[in-house]
């Protein structure tokens, strides 16, 4: 499958999302609709008044899944377009909160859909949206690994996971094979140091 094929699939499922109150003193939570061509095909609930960008399709082996956290700690595999949740991540009160996800599909690269990044912050932590790897190679198997193999890599603000990652120096089999991130540092002239996270610093 083409690239151009690929991003013409995953074009076709969008979602529409609406708040539903709760008590005072709770969280609102969310309706998530998935849709496919404009029309609702499934649908869940996530526990959190915001999605960020928690509802990712994908491409791999020419079955789309997605993406998905209805638990605002855990990251999960959906396959498309049944809606079927397949396994993942379970909610964890230290869990690894998502608020984006990104998984290139560049053929050319043999980037195709077997590994990709997801954003965000351990719950109780400095708050900072860290980038971590994400091993779907068994994703057809509803399995998803989490992996901290950057380091605290603290992604830019304002701006989406896709666009805080460059692959125009990854070239399979070389001997480097290079992601650029585009990070967010902090430096304290009056202190003479860099920050790490929102807490201050070291």
């Amino acid at each position: 499958m083409t690239k151009d094929d690929a991003e013409a699939l995953l074009s076709r499922y969008t979602t529409q999302v609406t708040t539903l109150k709760r008590e005072p003193g709770t969280w609102d939570i969310l309706q998530v609709d998935i849709l496919q061509d404009g029309r609702k095909i499934g649908g869940y609930t996530r526990n959190y008044p915001s999605l960020f960008n928690t509802f990712v399709p994908f491409v791999q082996e020419g079955q789309v899944y997605a993406l998905y956290s209805r638990n605002y700690t855990a990251a999960r595999l959906m396959r498309l377009p049944e809606c079927e949740d397949m396994g993942g991540e379970e909610p964890s009160p230290g869990g690894f909160c998502p608020t984006d996800f990104y998984v290139p599909y560049l053929p050319e690269k043999d980037l195709v859909g077997k590994w990709g990044f997801i954003s965000g912050c351990v719950w109780g932590d400095d708050s900072s949206w860290k980038i971590q790897y994400l091993d779907l190679i068994d994703a057809a198997q509803g399995i998803l690994r989490r992996e901290e193999r950057f380091g605290y890599l603290e992604m830019a603000s304002h701006l989406s996971l896709k666009e805080c990652v460059s692959l125009s120096f990854y070239y399979p089999g070389d001997d480097y094979e290079e992601i650029e991130f585009t990070i967010r540092r902090v430096y304290s002239m009056a202190q003479g140091k860099f920050a790490q996270g929102f807490d201050g610093y070291d």
